[in-house]
C-alpha cells in the first residue's frame, strides 16, 4: 500500500523538487536492498553513504555550519519518501544528525566551531558529538559489532 498523504497537492511549492528527488533516491538506492538489510540485521553503510553523496542528510543543519539550512517542509516531504521506501532504512538516513539541531541552537560558538557537519564535504574533518564516546558510536554511524542472540526460551 502507497501513501498519498504527501502528495504535491498538500506539499509547498518550494519543496516540491527536493520531494522529486528523495523519492527518486528512495526507489533507487534503498527499496531494492531494503529486504536484504532486514535479513540480515546489518547497518545500512552504502544506503547512509550515497544519502549523504546526494545531499539528503544532515537538511535541518543551517547554511553557516555547513548544512543545506531547509525547511521544515522540506524535510517532512524528504523523510516521508524514506520512509515510503523503507522504515528501517530511512531511519538509517534520517538519524545521521540526531542530536545536531540541539547542538547548533543551545551550543556555544566553540562548540560549534570544533564540529562540523555529518556531510560529504565534512566527513574527513571532526564529527558532530557522539551520544557515548565511551562505546565507540560516532555521528557517522554506530561501531557495529554482532552479538548472537540467545535462543527463544533462553
Amino acid at each position: 500500500m502507497e501513501s498519498d498523504i504527501l502528495t504535491h497537492t498538500v506539499v509547498p511549492e518550494e519543496a516540491h523538487d527536493l520531494k522529486d528527488r528523495a523519492r527518486s533516491f528512495a526507489r533507487e538506492e534503498m527499496q531494492p536492498v531494503a529486504a536484504e538489510y532486514f535479513g540480515s540485521g546489518e547497518y545500512p553503510d552504502e544506503v547512509v553513504e550515497a544519502a549523504h553523496d546526494a545531499g539528503l542528510v544532515a537538511q535541518e543543519i543551517d547554511a553557516e555550519y555547513g548544512g543545506p539550512g531547509r525547511s521544515l517542509d522540506e524535510i517532512v516531504a524528504t523523510v516521508e519518501e524514506f520512509f515510503r521506501a523503507d522504515a528501517g532504512l530511512g531511519l538509517g538516513v534520517v538519524s545521521q544528525s540526531f542530536g545536531t539541531e540541539i547542538l547548533q541552537k543551545f551550543g556555544s560558538e566553540e562548540q560549534k566551531g570544533r564540529t562540523s557537519p555529518p556531510s560529504p564535504a565534512a566527513r574527513s574533518g571532526p564529527e558532530w558529538p557522539s551520544p557515548n564516546p565511551t562505546r565507540g558510536a560516532t555521528s557517522r554511524g554506530w561501531r557495529r559489532r554482532r552479538r548472537s542472540r540467545p535462543a527463544s526460551g533462553s
